[in-house]
């Protein structure tokens, strides 16, 4: 686990254990510019949790629609991991 995901879940009130069994076992969690991305499993789709646009960037109607989209049936995805 990252140190920084320990931190957060202790700052509120979480121990590691409960952390890991409130989380997919296979959860991979990153950060790139501007997103943060999760997939469960080495075959899982990739979901975007988090986006911000660039200070001054515009972003286009039709792809935020997809992203609205991508992340219900991610959404979906981590509740049906966390229950198996």
């Amino acid at each position: 686990m990252d140190p920084l995901i320990g931190q957060a879940a202790q700052r509120i009130g979480l121990s590691s254990q409960e952390l890991f069994r409130l989380l997919p076992s296979e959860l991979t969690l990153w950060v790139d510019p501007y997103e943060v991305s999760y997939r469960i499993g080495e075959d899982g789709s990739i979901c975007v949790l988090y986006e911000a646009s660039p200070a001054g960037g515009s972003t286009q109607n039709s792809t935020n629609v997809q992203m609205v989209d991508s992340r219900i049936s991610c959404k979906e995805e981590l509740l049906l991991g966390r229950t198996s």
